[in-house]
């Protein structure tokens, strides 16, 4: 394998060397086939639990297909909808729910008041 190729040359290439097909790894995966090919060709970028399972469905180091990340360029929005169309939250959108929402809560005692505009 290269070392100086991003990673949806990387996964390619690891596919291919191993003479599978785009729905093998996809069905190994139990994502569609469309979705594993958008990882290929960097429209979608894998989730870190994805390349875990490529990892170790290949026998290579989690390591080693890091290593080919830092050459993709982050495509927040179309990870977003790949995570809307598998009925998933964006962890860090619910984090920053939490924060903004304890900013507006203010403790006293053992209630909670919210503080802002109230209607009524």
């Amino acid at each position: 394998m290269e070392r100086n190729v991003n990673l949806p040359e990387y996964l390619r290439q690891l596919r291919k060397s191993r003479h599978y097909k785009q729905e093998d790894i996809a069905l190994q995966l139990q994502i569609s086939r469309q979705t594993y090919s958008h990882y290929e060709t960097g429209r979608i970028r894998p989730s870190i639990h994805v390349l875990y399972k490529l990892a170790k469905f290949y026998g290579v180091s989690a390591d080693e297909i890091l290593e080919h990340m830092e050459e993709l360029p982050f495509k927040q929005e179309e990870m977003e909808e790949e995570q809307d169309r598998r009925g998933k939250s964006d962890i860090r959108t619910g984090i920053l729910g939490l924060s903004a929402s304890a900013e507006s809560e203010k403790p006293c005692g053992d209630a909670v008041y919210h503080v802002g505009n109230h209607a009524g």
